[in-house]
């Protein structure tokens, strides 16, 4: 109910169900803005607004090099009671918090380190422990899969997923993925959702991933010159897969580099045995642009090249 006046009406229980027997009386009364519910989307947006204060209080403060702050929340879940769980991250390490609002406040109630996703039995314990299990559950995220194909929204957008429930399949359980906006394919778990946002330390955008995550990059010589050669210190390269990496290290972490024109990306984890596992599925395809000759014919497409070449007769 929106705050201010109002009124309550008490009504006669009419078994005649004839209007001349109705009798009722008005109460007026007025409803405090702690009394008044606030919408979901009430409660995200404020969450966007207020997220530079609330990150701050999170003890455990982000790791990746150049970022003084968490990014998010990407993901979001209304479990009931006021609680809601959300996912953050500093470009390769996820996590999850649970978060009250009560009277246009957020307190956190309890952080997940290094944890962003969840077995199911994990999240049925969270929920009872900080939910509502008659509560319908709500998910929002900024990534989804349809149809093996990964779908970015522009904000935090209602989904039917169970966004921060994960029960990893076996490695042989994978499907490819084929990211059309970064120009590469890379097989993941079965289920596993991607999320991509925005990065703040750079021309970038962040993409998570099973192991780590992946900073993907739209000005490499950017990011070269004010990141990697100031910060890292090289190790070597390596050919992992189909593509050839160059490994530095910062900070205890190792990260690895691939160029393309440029772009870069560039891969980090704090298991290194796992993410070259999964390094061997990256393949590098470029980017479809459509073009056609003067008979209207689609330019054919040269895969590992970037383009379309463009087609003159």
């Amino acid at each position: 109910l929106p705050p201010g006046p109002g009124y309550l009406q008490i009504a006669n229980d009419n078994a005649s169900g004839l209007p001349e027997n109705d009798k009722f009386i008005y109460i007026p009364i007025v409803i405090s803005p702690s009394q008044a519910r606030a919408t979901e989307s009430e409660i995200l947006a404020q969450l966007n607004s207020d997220w530079q204060s609330i990150q701050a209080t999170f003890k455990n403060r982000p790791g990746h090099p150049g970022t003084i702050a968490w990014i998010g929340p990407y993901m979001v879940q209304f479990i009931g009671r006021n609680n809601l769980l959300i996912d953050y991250e500093d470009g390769y390490v996820a996590n999850t918090a649970v978060l009250n609002y009560e009277s246009g406040q957020f307190k956190i109630l309890e952080t997940f380190n290094n944890h962003g996703l969840f077995t199911l039995s994990e999240w049925q314990d969270l929920v009872k422990k900080y939910g509502d299990p008659t509560y319908p559950v709500s998910s929002y995220s900024i990534n989804a899969i349809r149809n093996n194909e990964i779908i970015s929204f522009p904000e935090l957008t209602k989904v039917p997923e169970n966004v921060f429930v994960k029960d990893y399949p076996l490695i042989s359980e994978t499907d490819t993925y084929t990211y059309k906006n970064h120009g590469f394919t890379i097989e993941l778990p079965k289920g596993f959702i991607p999320e991509d946002r925005l990065a703040e330390n750079g021309p970038a955008y962040i993409v998570s991933l099973p192991t780590g995550g992946l900073t993907y990059v739209t000005d490499a010589t950017w990011w070269e010159k004010y990141n990697i050669t100031p910060s890292y210190t090289y190790l070597k390269s390596q050919k992992i897969g189909e593509t050839t990496f160059t490994i530095y290290e910062y900070n205890g972490f190792r990260f690895y580099w691939f160029r393309q024109g440029n772009v870069g990306y560039e891969f980090s984890s704090n298991d290194t045995i796992k993410l070259e596992a999964l390094l061997k599925t990256f393949k590098f395809i470029g980017w479809p642009m459509p073009c056609t000759d003067v008979t209207g014919v689609t330019c054919p497409y040269v895969e590992g090249s970037g383009f379309y070449p463009s087609i003159t007769n």
